[in-house]
């Protein structure tokens, strides 16, 4: 992944994709519109979450408040883990690009256990 201030390189199922801070917006727009029609139990929390901070590309990171976008397999995933100090729930949501328009797929759950020493 390569990046500058205003765009994000990610090689998604071997092509490279470019990702601006406008784009970022879009994403983000998405990602709100998804969340509206969650019906998740973190949902106003994950909300909050990705209006905390505007939009950002910085340190080869895409980042929508606690939202990071980052490549997985072959996909463009959006996710969020909740700050609980220790194991904890995860969202990710595959996000998609048609033309110019951005679209974020249904927000789906899982847990962070941790690691067995």
């Amino acid at each position: 992944m390569a990046q500058n201030r205003d765009t994000a390189e990610f090689d998604v199922a071997g092509v490279r994709m470019t990702v601006t801070l406008a784009d970022a917006l879009s994403i983000e727009a998405a990602l709100l519109a998804r969340l509206q029609q969650a019906e998740l139990e973190d949902r106003d929390e994950l909300i909050q979450g990705a209006r905390d901070n505007r939009p950002s590309i910085e340190t080869g990171a895409v980042r929508i408040g606690t939202w990071i976008l980052r490549p997985d397999r072959n996909r463009l995933m959006l996710v969020c883990r909740l700050a609980t100090g220790g194991p904890g729930p995860t969202y990710r949501a595959e996000v998609t690009r048609e033309g110019q328009t951005w679209t974020v797929g249904p927000v789906q759950s899982g847990m962070i256990h941790p690691r067995a020493k």
